[in-house]
């Protein structure tokens, strides 16, 4: 019987099983996955008569959550929101959890994720707002679809070439200087890697099912290395160092084109983007070949 991430009610002892109820509904967990999820809360400092009261029902995105499929936990969700401490690193005990899905350990301070090699079957991995600097171990986990970095302190992403499954990579706010790893992650659909130190565009040329990139907030000089992401709806290049609209002429079916915030005079080369519906462009005292975006009946500003 499967069960989404809801609150955990009450957790009491069996044998070779432990029953967990969440909501109305019980279910038998095996032994060693409940020992590694007392493990992985006592690591926070939370006492489990104290859940209850941090859990919000149905909802994936805050404090704790757990679900239960044939005995097994499939989902995990510890955050720092109301519990008494951070986790500083994953515990051994996780590698008990290999039934594991979704894993959400946002907002602590972890550093270190070598840990996370044996969950092969996670689809969904958040790891936001941690401590993170290497993404060793990240490599073994090709079933992922979903994978969620925001906010650490990755400077290099080479390990990610494996994960051929991705549909989502967020990799915003961290200290990334070059785009790499990607060559083989072309089922991936969005991409952030907003806010980092990125100096250029390259590394992209596989990635043909793209359709929302974020690029915003880096050190780009020159819009390159696009040329083949025809599926491409949403672009953000907001707040970099591009003096010149080039290399677009391809993305037919974009949509939404930021620009904000770059010193840009002229526009040019958006003329044939008929799918256009925003473009946002800093103001400038003069700005040339506005009145070339006349056919782009849909665009506003």
């Amino acid at each position: 019987m499967n069960k989404n991430p809801e609150c955990l009610d009450e957790i009491f002892d069996k044998k070779s099983f432990r029953k967990i109820k969440i909501e109305e509904t019980k279910f038998l967990i095996k032994k060693t996955e409940y020992d590694a999820l007392m493990q992985m809360l006592e690591e926070t400092g939370t006492k489990i008569k104290e859940v209850k009261e941090y859990c919000d029902s149905y909802c994936f995105k805050k404090r704790f959550g757990v679900g239960i499929e044939n005995g097994a936990i499939t989902h995990l969700q510890i955050n720092n929101y109301g519990l008494h401490y951070n986790m500083r690193e994953l515990s051994g005990s996780i590698n008990e959890l290999r039934e594991l899905k979704s894993l959400d350990l946002c907002n602590n301070k972890i550093s270190e994720i070598s840990r996370i090699k044996d969950l092969q079957k996670l689809e969904k991995l958040y790891l936001g707002y941690n401590w993170i600097s290497s993404i060793e171990g990240i490599e073994k986990l090709n079933q992922l679809k979903i994978l969620n970095f925001e906010k650490n302190e990755i400077t290099d992403m080479a390990l990610l070439e494996n994960l051929t499954q991705l549909k989502e990579l967020y990799l915003v706010d961290n200290m990334i200087t070059k785009i790499k790893g990607l060559g083989n992650l072309a089922q991936l659909e969005i991409l952030d890697l907003g806010t980092n130190k990125i100096t250029e565009i390259k590394g992209m040329e596989n990635l043909t099912q793209l359709q929302h990139l974020e690029l915003h907030n880096n050190l780009i000089t020159e819009i390159k290395g696009l040329e083949n992401l025809k599926q491409l709806q949403h672009l953000n290049l907001y707040n970099n160092l591009i003096t010149e609209i080039k290399g677009l002429e391809n993305l037919k079916q974009l949509q939404h084109l930021n620009l904000d915030n770059n010193p840009i005079t002229e526009i040019k080369g958006i003329e044939n983007l008929t799918q256009l519906k925003t473009l946002n462009l800093s103001i400038i005292t003069e700005i040339k070949g506005i009145e070339k975006l006349n056919q782009l009946t849909q665009l506003k500003f």
